[in-house]
């Protein structure tokens, strides 16, 4: 993961806190941007405490993320997929069985 330069990590405006604004930024729900975190690598970083951590994120790692992201399109995997098919070669064994 690229780190932001030093002067973006002080700057308020780029840090989001908690799951509701980082969710909020994204336009999703707070399970969603959370289940993103644990499986597509969405960039949440915590501040470590004696009871409980708190996240927080840089927008400008969560704008980078969402470049970088792959959606899984089934349309797009069916037309690929079609594309490779291959119609079964007609042999005289196959027309036996129609007589």
């Amino acid at each position: 993961m690229d780190y932001p330069a030093e002067n973006e990590l002080y700057n308020s405006e780029n840090v989001i806190h908690s799951w509701k604004s980082i969710a909020k930024f994204l336009s999703r729900s707070v399970r969603t941007v959370r289940r993103w975190e644990e499986n597509e690598n969405l960039p949440i970083r915590r501040h470590k405490h004696i009871k409980s951590n708190t996240v927080f994120a840089y927008t400008s790692e969560l704008k980078a993320w969402l470049m970088k992201r792959e959606v899984p399109n089934p349309k797009l995997d069916l037309i690929k997929e079609a594309q490779t098919f291959q119609q079964p070669k007609k042999t005289w064994l196959g027309a036996l069985k129609w007589f």
